[in-house]
């Protein structure tokens, strides 16, 4: 590989790497480093990303979600209500409130 080759793949896997990172308070995603959700904005993001419910997730602080629109499920949403299956991508990571509270949801 090319010196400029390398650089633009370097590059190019920071992004991606860093693309879950930025939008959360931390972590990895894993058991020993779960991914850090502290403000609505990071719990609604995570509930629009199902590459990344297979994660680890811990809440570092109570979330109000007074204020926002949300009209299904945050994560994990069934995509057709017009049966009584489950027809969508499940949730199948670890979510620890870690003794804080979801506030203010109304669906």
């Amino acid at each position: 590989m090319k010196r400029g080759e390398w650089v633009v793949s370097l590059v190019l896997a920071a992004m991606v790497c860093g693309t879950a990172m930025g939008q959360y308070g931390g972590g990895k995603g894993t058991a020993g480093e779960p991914y850090e959700i502290g403000t609505a904005e990071e719990l609604i993001f995570m509930g629009g990303d199902p590459n990344n419910w297979d994660k680890h997730f811990i809440l570092t602080g109570d979330i109000d979600l007074g204020g926002y629109s949300i009209d299904t499920a945050l994560i994990a949403p069934d995509l057709d209500n017009s049966n009584y299956t489950f027809e969508g991508s499940a949730f199948t990571g670890v979510f620890d409130g870690a003794d804080h509270q979801i506030n203010n949801m109304k669906i």
